[in-house]
C-alpha cells in the first residue's frame, strides 16, 4: 500500500522550525550537527506522522486525504529514538500529545531565538557563586530549592507517598507518609528475625519503642522503599 511521505522540503522546514531539536519536552535531544572534514551534516531526527502515513500503522485516520498527511500539519520532529517510541506505544502517545508536543517545541525554538546557550560550566558557576556569596546572581532559596528537588524526585518514584525533608546537625531526614492503602513485603533476614521479633512484640505490646539496623532488610510493593 502506498505511503503519503513527507517531501524534502517539508522535512527541512519541519526540522528548522524547532532548531533540530528533538520536540519531546522531555527529550530536547539535538538532532543535528557538521560532518567531519568540513563539508556536509549528520542528522540523527526523524520527520514522524502524528496520524500515519498508511493504512494499518499508528493513529492512522482514513478521514484524511493523502495530501493532508503528508502536509507539514501531520509531522513533528523527533529524535530517532522518539520516534520508535511513540509508533510503538500509539496508546500512550495520542495524536493530541505528539500536537502539543510540537506546538511547544516551536514554542520554545522561538523563545530561544538570538539568546546565548546555557555554558558548560555556568550551573557549577551559579551554585559555587551562591554558596560563596560572590555573584551577582545570589540564590537566596537555595536550600529550600534543594530539599524541593530531592521531595520532587522521590515523589515521583510513588506518588502514593507524602515526603518532607529536612537537615540538621549535618544529617539529612526524610519523612514517609503513605496517602493511601500501601501494601508491600518486608523480608527479614533469618539470622535477625528473633531480635525483630523481640522488639516488634514489645512495641505492640507495652509501647516500648525499639531501634534496628536494617541492613540486610527487602522491601518490596514500592519502588520509593526499594530504591530511594
Amino acid at each position: 500500500m502506498a505511503r503519503d511521505d513527507f517531501s524534502k522540503p517539508i522535512i527541512r522546514e519541519l526540522r528548522e522550525r524547532v532548531a533540530s531539536h528533538c520536540s519531546n519536552p522531555d527529550c530536547r535531544r539535538k538532532t543535528a550537527g557538521p560532518k567531519s572534514g568540513g563539508r556536509g551534516t549528520i542528522v540523527l531526527g526523524e520527520a514522524a506522522h502524528i496520524h500515519a502515513a498508511a493504512q494499518g500503522g499508528p493513529r492512522y485516520d482514513a478521514e484524511m486525504s493523502p495530501a493532508e498527511r503528508a502536509s507539514i500539519d501531520n509531522a513533528i520532529w523527533l529524535c530517532r529514538g522518539c520516534a520508535r517510541r511513540v509508533d510503538r506505544d500509539e496508546a500512550a502517545y495520542p495524536a493530541t500529545l505528539l500536537r502539543q508536543w510540537k506546538t511547544r517545541a516551536e514554542d520554545l525554538a522561538s523563545d530561544e531565538l538570538d539568546t546565548r546557550p546555557p555554558a558548560h560550566g555556568d550551573a557549577q558557576e551559579e551554585l559555587v557563586g551562591a554558596l560563596s556569596g560572590h555573584t551577582k546572581r545570589l540564590l537566596p532559596s537555595l536550600i529550600k530549592n534543594a530539599h524541593a528537588a530531592s521531595v520532587e524526585t522521590l515523589e515521583r518514584l510513588d506518588p502514593r507517598f507524602h515526603i518532607e525533608s529536612s537537615h540538621q546537625g549535618g544529617v539529612t531526614r526524610f519523612r514517609i507518609e503513605a496517602l493511601e492503602t500501601v501494601p508491600f513485603r518486608l523480608s527479614v533476614p533469618e539470622e535477625r528475625m528473633a531480635e525483630w521479633k523481640r522488639g516488634v512484640d514489645a512495641a505492640l505490646q507495652a509501647g516500648t519503642p525499639f531501634e534496628i539496623d536494617a541492613a540486610g532488610f527487602a522491601v518490596r510493593g514500592s519502588t520509593l522503599l526499594t530504591e530511594a
